[in-house]
């Protein structure tokens, strides 16, 4: 640093630069949740968002790392709700939902 007075708006936290691991729960558990109890699908969401946009707004985060760490979190549930479907540990709740409520988790791998 040039200035060792200067002060800076960045802090430089380390997780800086790292997706989210509040994206990831959040959006692991929107995805699961949503799956079992369709009618709060929309809460689910909101709930995903605001939890993941407090790292940003406590400068913990870039939005590119919220943005990942949601995505990745999606796909660990999706993950997860496909691996209940296909052992039966969901209970039968697959035959009971439409398919159009979990078309977001059955994603495109990249």
């Amino acid at each position: 640093m040039l200035n060792r007075r200067a002060r800076t708006f960045w802090s430089g936290y380390e997780c800086s630069g790292n997706p989210s691991a509040a994206g990831h729960e959040a959006a692991a558990a929107a995805a699961v949740l949503s799956y079992l109890f369709p009618s709060g699908a929309t809460y689910f969401n909101d709930q995903k968002d605001e939890a993941a946009l407090s790292r940003f707004y406590s400068g913990i985060h870039f939005m590119s790392d919220i943005n990942v760490g949601k995505d990745h979190g999606t796909r660990i549930g999706g993950y997860t709700v496909r691996f209940a479907q296909s052992d039966g540990a969901d209970g039968g709740v697959s035959q009971t939902h439409n398919q159009d409520r979990t078309d977001f988790i059955h994603m495109p791998r990249r």
